[in-house]
């Protein structure tokens, strides 16, 4: 046995029986599988010895450094198993953790199904859109001017007499000037007159005597109106002329139309060549109020909704007595 030991001792190297592996001959028990150097057969040596038995297939340890292992390279053997493993797992373990705390919210953020209600995905920050006005919204600074109401509509005829076929225009003045309303005609008898946006009357009455139509201008929610006496074509009256045969004297007060036969002008100051303003028929009321120049005389009566009329008419046509 001491010469065995010996031998192997001068060898240096130690083939394991049991589980086949060669190691140093300073260990008293075999590093791989602690089985005890006295029971080991001597088999050639790596590094040029001879030693019996066949190379064996290397087993797990049964044991430790704390099974009783007094070499150090059994130490070192194992701490590198152990390191070698668990550096591994390490590796492993840091990999699984960041693909689920990392990588696996952006997974499943990028398989949602998007909001197609316009709200945002809960956590995520959408910044408020800049949305710049357009023209057409932008308030402006200079607003467009209200037009003033219509308080007040004047005609320049409150009461005339057309002769058959005949046509005249009234002019209507809107206050205030500025209002700029349109103004609107109208008839109350379109068989006897008709009228035109512009005012202008076209007497179209074919039966006898005459008939008197009332024309309204509306502009806004105000009125006015005018009376026009018109002319039948089938009459046989021929309209008087405003020349007098003879003056006469006449005096301030109450007087009657006479002499007319189809009518007679009254005009707006003392002559034929101021405008008509109407035309009364024998019988018709008026009051003189003062004699004019050449036969004369300023007169009032009562037109159109019962307004007072002044104008001037010849002494030939009027009568007191």
């Amino acid at each position: 046995m001491v010469d065995d030991r010996t031998s192997e001792r001068r060898t240096g190297m130690i083939h394991c029986e049991k589980c086949g592996e060669d190691y140093s001959a300073t260990y008293k028990r075999c590093p791989f599988c602690e089985e005890d150097a006295d029971y080991v057969r001597r088999t050639p040596s790596r590094s040029g010895g001879s030693h019996s038995g066949r190379g064996g297939k290397r087993v797990a340890s049964s044991g430790g450094r704390g099974s009783g292992s007094r070499g150090g390279g059994d130490w070192d053997f194992n701490l590198f198993r152990i390191i070698g493993i668990v550096v591994p797992l390490c590796f492993i373990a840091a990999a699984l953790y960041i693909i689920i705390t990392v990588l696996g919210p952006m997974i499943s953020a990028g398989r949602e199904t998007p909001d197609t209600s316009g709200s945002p995905s809960p956590g995520v920050t959408t910044p408020a859109e800049t949305v710049s006005p357009s023209p057409e919204s932008s308030p402006s600074t200079d607003p467009e001017p209200v037009a003033p109401t219509v308080t007040g509509i004047t005609l320049d005829q409150s009461d005339f007499t057309l002769e058959p076929d005949a046509s005249y225009r009234i002019n209507a003045s809107v206050t205030p000037s500025d209002a700029g309303a349109q103004v609107v005609w109208s008839v109350d008898n379109t068989s006897a007159l008709t009228v035109g946006q512009d005012g202008t009357v076209t007497n179209v009455y074919t039966g006898t005597g005459r008939v008197t139509v009332t024309v309204t201008a509306t502009a806004g929610d105000i009125t006015a109106t005018c009376t026009v006496r018109c002319k039948g074509s089938g009459g046989t009256s021929t309209p008087s002329t405003d020349t007098p045969s003879t003056g006469g004297d006449l005096s301030a007060g109450p007087a009657q139309v006479a002499n007319a036969g189809g009518g007679v002008r009254v005009r707006s100051g003392p002559g034929t060549d101021y405008e008509p303003l109407a035309s009364l028929f024998n019988g018709d009321d008026v009051n003189i109020v003062s004699a004019a120049d050449g036969g004369w005389y300023q007169i009032t009566f009562q037109g159109s909704g019962g307004a007072t009329v002044t104008g001037y008419m010849l002494g030939e046509y009027l009568s007191q007595g």
